[in-house]
Formats: C-alpha cells, sequence, structure tokens
C-alpha cells in the first residue's frame, strides 16, 4: 500500500499496512539540521519520508515568490479588510505565511505516493495568527458580532474559492487541514457559547464543502479542545491534532470518540527519554484498532539533533 491508501485506510477505520506517521519540522530545527550538514537543503518532509503532504496557500500579500494563488490572496485580503471599521484595519497588514504548491513538491508527492492535504487556517485561526492571539482575543470582545461573522463568512468564501480555483488547475486533494489554535492547556480561549453561536456554524459550513468534495477533513489546535470535541465532529471533523499532552489524555479520548482519528498524541518527553520503552507502550495504546496516525503532540524543538530524531522516528516507525 502507498502511503495515500494507508493514510485513506486510517480515515475509513479499516487497519493499514503500516500507521502513517507526520511530524511538525519546524524551520528554526530544519535550519540548524542543515546548518550542521545533517539534512540537505532539499525538502525536509521528504527527507523523512512522511505519509502525508502539506500545501497551503500564499498569504503573504505582496511577497516576491510567484504562486499559482497570489492574486486571489491579494482580493482576500481587501475584502476582508473592507469587513471591518476603517480603525481596526490595520489588524491585517501583518504577513503571514504559507508554503506554496510548487511544481517540484507536487511532482514529489505523487512519485512518493504521498496523501496530499489542503492546508488553511479556520477563519479564527486567520483572525489571531494575522493580529496575535492576545490581540484578537481583545478585538472579539471590541468588535460587534454582526462585523466578525461577516468578517468570517467573506474569509470562508475565500478559501472555498481558492480550493476550487485549484481543483479546476488539476489538483487533487485527500484530506483537507483547518489549522486554529483555538484553546490552551486549560481550555478554550474563549467560553463555549462564543463557539456555539459564531464559530461553530462556520466550521460546519467550512468542513460541510470539504465533505462534499469527498476529503476526509483534519482539526489542528494545541492546548485543551475536548469541550468541544461533539461539536468538531458534528461539524464533520474527521481527525484531531495534535492531541496536546500537556492538556489531553489521548487514550481516554480514544475510548469516548472511538470514530475520531487521532493525529498525535505522543508525548514529546518520549523524544529527550534515556529509553524508548515507554513510547513503545503509548503507541500500541494508541494504534489499538486503528484510526491512528501517528505525529508527536508538539513541533520538533530546534534543540533537538538530526541524528536523534531520525533515530526516534526508525523506533516509532518499527513499533507501528
Amino acid at each position: 500500500m502507498t502511503s495515500r491508501e494507508n493514510v485513506a485506510a486510517v480515515f475509513r477505520g479499516t487497519l493499514p499496512r503500516r500507521v502513517p506517521a507526520r511530524d511538525e519540522i519546524p524551520h528554526e530545527t530544519a535550519l540548524r539540521w542543515r546548518k550542521d550538514k545533517s539534512v540537505g537543503q532539499g525538502d525536509i518532509e521528504a527527507y523523512f519520508d512522511f505519509d502525508i503532504a502539506c500545501f497551503g496557500f500564499e498569504q503573504s500579500f505582496g511577497a516576491g515568490r510567484k504562486t499559482i494563488d497570489k492574486a486571489l490572496m491579494q482580493d482576500a485580503r481587501k475584502a476582508l479588510q473592507k469587513s471591518l471599521p476603517r480603525e481596526r484595519r490595520t489588524l491585517f497588514e501583518k504577513p503571514t505565511i504559507g508554503k506554496a504548491i510548487t511544481s517540484a513538491s507536487w511532482t514529489r508527492a505523487l512519485v512518493h505516493g504521498q496523501a496530499k492535504a489542503f492546508c488553511f487556517f479556520e477563519p479564527f485561526g486567520f483572525f489571531s495568527w494575522v493580529a496575535g492571539t492576545q490581540k484578537a482575543l481583545f478585538e472579539l470582545t471590541r468588535i460587534p458580532r454582526v462585523t466578525l461573522e461577516d468578517f468570517f463568512e467573506r474569509y470562508r468564501e475565500r478559501v472555498c474559492g481558492l480550493y476550487e480555483t485549484m481543483r479546476q488547475q488539476g489538483y487533487a486533494f485527500e484530506l483537507a487541514w483547518g489549522w486554529g489554535d483555538i484553546a490552551y492547556a486549560r481550555g478554550l480561549y474563549f467560553d463555549e457559547a462564543f463557539y456555539r453561536e459564531v464559530l461553530y456554524k462556520f466550521h460546519k459550513q467550512l468542513f460541510g464543502f470539504f465533505k462534499a468534495q469527498g476529503l476526509s477533513c483534519v482539526f489542528h489546535s494545541d492546548g485543551n479542545i475536548e469541550p468541544v470535541l461533539s461539536l468538531l465532529k458534528d461539524a464533520g471533523v474527521d481527525a484531531v491534532h495534535p492531541l496536546d499532552t500537556t492538556a489531553m489524555d489521548a487514550v481516554r479520548i480514544k475510548k469516548k470518540y472511538p470514530e475520531l482519528v487521532l493525529f498525535g498524541g505522543v508525548a514529546l518527553e518520549h523524544l529527550y527519554a534515556a529509553s524508548w520503552r515507554g513510547l513503545r507502550a503509548q503507541l500500541e495504546d494508541l494504534a489499538e484498532k486503528g484510526r491512528f496516525i501517528y505525529s508527536l503532540s508538539s513541533p520538533v524543538p530546534h534543540d533537538v539533533p538530526c541524528d536523534r530524531y531520525r533515530k526516534f522516528l526508525e523506533t516509532v516507525k518499527e513499533a507501528l
């Protein structure tokens, strides 16, 4: 089975030939590994043979790099700003980042049989990314609800429109991966009522759109999102990532929501441990009965030597 087929089996609820794997390698970590010549200058994700290739869209609104969607996102920026009062429009001056599709990265994903994920910010994720989490939360108390919902709706339309443009140009994805960060260790950034009354309907529309296209849906948020897991599932989310082990018990979540795919839940402390016996035990618990994709519950820190991470990943794959 190819990586794509193994990932598809996980989402179907059948046992894959092997458990798929993917970790987040931050730019600083990759930079250090390249500097000490532990890895080459190529795609770091391809180097470690991850099963899922993530493709985002360029959101820097004026960066020099040419992408297939730059014009669309420039238009989106103008539309989003118009939905806010004039004194609030500067919130969206901060440039954001995204890994754009290139012919090389797309071809590599096809050749290696990877599952391809269309990655996007969900509405609050975009709002907090460009404004900063603290400022975004503060603005939630100041911006009129109708204005905020109009902003979320315009952004939702842009994401769906961008996907349609990519699809029409021949890009076919298996996963839709929404990035949000709506929580911290103790719970949601806002009360559950705000999620139910505002964010939920946009999540349901967004993930419902991708489900109708035949894609499986992944939702990313650090922190404790357990208070809204049932709502996320109802909104169309098939998998949750990264299952922050400082805030959530992944094994308990697996028992409570057996139909959800657990994408993560492996404690970062295992990467630093002298022995990986505890790692094997946790992997067995998480992978039992399927619906599991390996990922650390946090990005790989820059202080971890590449050789150590490589051996760790090899141990993970052997155990699974």
